[in-house]
């Protein structure tokens, strides 16, 4: 918000618009207060179309895509302006084929569908079955934004609403004719904020209604107007078992941080004769120590453990590249240190009558470089990704400096 000048504003048409920022998370921008968002101190819409967001580095992020979960807050009026801080909330939604189990931020239960009474509720999560697992259906058209929660063993999708009992429950599977299915299937999965981060409300925005799960009276298991915000409204994606299958990092987007150069070797060449010595050749090893560590971000949880198998960034003449010598299997969930060692040859000479001094150093340098892990499920083979940042220590070319004394 430092960076914004009073009498900036952003063009405002329907449908489209132009977001300014200096991260990915909060977004800043003037809309005038004729435009379809004015008046209220505190909007939450499904999705907008946006015509292009920039950050102030000069880097646009998205062009003519859609944009979810944006909350919208009035800070202050200026003139006929309203100055409005933006949240946009990134929250990753596994694709169909993927399985996982509703968890309860509060009951800490699981949401279950079968075919005998009851036939859906909830149940303690210490215990995993697999009607217990859900996988998603994304809409299209009227339904942009929203999903059918499919069961994996009835194959049925849930619903919710608060005409008549069961409040939440579950129909047949109609096929791909979306129109097939009621208002009361669809559900928005909306991200919470703050302690609620990484969870959600299963919300049906033709009710306006959310899906709770509660251990403390009954029913287990119900409906609440979505106007109001309770902890046991929010659940978390806990997935079927995965498997790694590859890691790429984004070696341009990767920034190196340099450290002062690490002296390994200082020695003195001199020369008392008048005549022209041979040149000798000097050889040094060096073994330095490197870091590495993954820090998620975004998509699919990793288990603690996993191992994740390949070649970390290095750098070199000041840029960031894959180093293949450093192939590593590291542990999901753990800074890990390693050894590089460096072999240097150089020439050790003085010319007749003067004396020079040989310094030998190492790189060092800081990285930050993005990530996106590749997972597939092990019962459908579906792939689902995590991106986030590697964060290593790493060391790069040999330095070898002559001074006269």
């Amino acid at each position: 918000m430092d960076d914004w000048h009073e009498n900036e504003m952003c063009n405002f048409v329907p449908e489209h618009i132009c977001i300014y920022s200096t991260s990915n998370v909060h977004y800043t921008l003037l809309l005038p207060s004729t435009s379809p968002l004015w008046p209220s101190d505190a909007l939450a819409i499904p999705y907008v179309r946006v015509k292009y967001i920039h950050c102030l580095l000069c880097k646009t992020i998205a062009y003519n895509s859609t944009v979810s979960n944006i909350r919208i807050r009035v800070l202050r009026e200026i003139s006929v302006f309203v100055f409005l801080q933006i949240t946009m909330t990134d929250m990753y939604i596994p694709p169909t084929g993927i399985y996982f189990r509703l968890l309860g931020f509060s009951s800490n239960d699981v949401i279950f569908s079968r075919s005998m009474e009851p036939q859906v509720n909830s149940f303690s999560s210490s215990t995993k079955y697999d009607d217990q697992y859900f996988t998603l259906v994304p809409g299209t058209g009227t339904h942009q934004g929203t999903y059918l929660i499919r069961s994996k063993v009835t194959e049925k999708v849930l619903f919710c609403r608060d005409t008549e009992k069961p409040y939440v429950g579950h129909t047949d599977v109609y096929g791909t004719d979306e129109s097939e299915y009621y208002g009361v299937n669809w559900f928005k999965i909306e991200p919470g904020t703050g302690k609620y981060a990484k969870h959600f409300r299963l919300r049906t925005p033709v009710n306006d209604i959310v899906i709770f799960t509660r251990t403390d009276m009954q029913p287990w298991i119900g409906y609440h107007p979505a106007k109001d915000v309770f902890a046991n409204h929010f659940f978390s994606f806990d997935y079927e078992d995965m498997e790694f299958v590859d890691i790429v990092y984004d070696i341009k987007a990767g920034k190196l941080i340099q450290s002062p150069p690490y002296e390994v070797r200082n020695f003195v060449v001199r020369s008392r004769s008048t005549q022209e010595q041979e040149s000798s050749s000097q050889e040094y090893t060096e073994t330095v120590t490197n870091t590495s560590q993954f820090e998620e971000s975004r998509g699919l949880t990793i288990s603690a453990g996993v191992t994740i198998s390949g070649s970390v960034p290095g750098f070199a003449d000041v840029e960031v590249r894959m180093d293949a010598s450093a192939t590593r299997e590291s542990k999901w969930g753990k800074s890990e240190t390693f050894t590089k060692t460096w072999v240097t040859k150089y020439p050790a000479k003085a010319q007749p009558g003067r004396t020079v001094r040989v310094i030998v150093t190492i790189e060092r340098g800081s990285l930050e470089v993005p990530y996106k892990i590749r997972q597939k499920s092990k019962s459908t083979g579906q792939i689902g990704e995590t991106t986030g940042i590697w964060k290593g220590v790493s060391s790069g070319n040999t330095t070898v400096e002559y001074r006269d004394e």
